[in-house]
């Protein structure tokens, strides 16, 4: 006897092209986090000694860059359940404005990092500046998205 399908479940293709530039970048960013984005260079002493002079994105940031991990952490979990197709009653708001919203914060937020490292900036904070270029443009595609086009004028009397 065959087993029903359920319907639902992640699709891919049921995300915008901003949509899947929201997730993507949102992932990468939270990836780069891990990653040096400030440090100094200890030379052969830090080699014998094994120290190591850098400092990831979660360090530099400090209490902002936990607020930013949050937001990506909604935004990726935001995205994925409009990709499994679950709805919500979110009253006027559209699910493409909520989306914007948290790339736009996230974007803000991961800004803000950067420009916290940018005194001794290494590798990484550029990776993360890319993700969070992306994820600005992604939720300016998710706002551009979600906003209804005019109405037709009326017919003329």
């Amino acid at each position: 006897m065959a087993q029903p399908t359920r319907p639902g479940g992640f699709d891919m293709s049921r995300g915008s092209t901003g949509s899947k530039i929201l997730l993507g970048a949102a992932i990468v960013l939270f990836i780069t986090l891990f990653l040096p984005w400030s440090g100094i260079d200890l030379g052969e002493f830090g080699e014998f000694a094994g120290i190591s002079g850098n400092i990831s994105g979660f360090s530099t940031g400090g209490a902002i860059a936990i607020l930013l991990v949050l937001v990506l952490i909604a935004l990726i979990a935001w995205e994925i359940m409009l990709m499994a197709g679950v709805t919500m009653n979110l009253g006027t708001m559209s699910p493409s404005l909520l989306s914007a919203i948290l790339g736009g914060v996230g974007a803000l937020l991961g800004l803000i990092v950067f420009l916290m490292a940018i005194d001794a900036i290494k590798w990484g904070a550029f990776i993360g500046l890319l993700a969070v270029l992306a994820l600005a443009y992604g939720a300016y595609m998710r706002y551009t998205e979600g906003r209804a086009p005019a109405p037709p004028p009326p017919p003329a009397a």
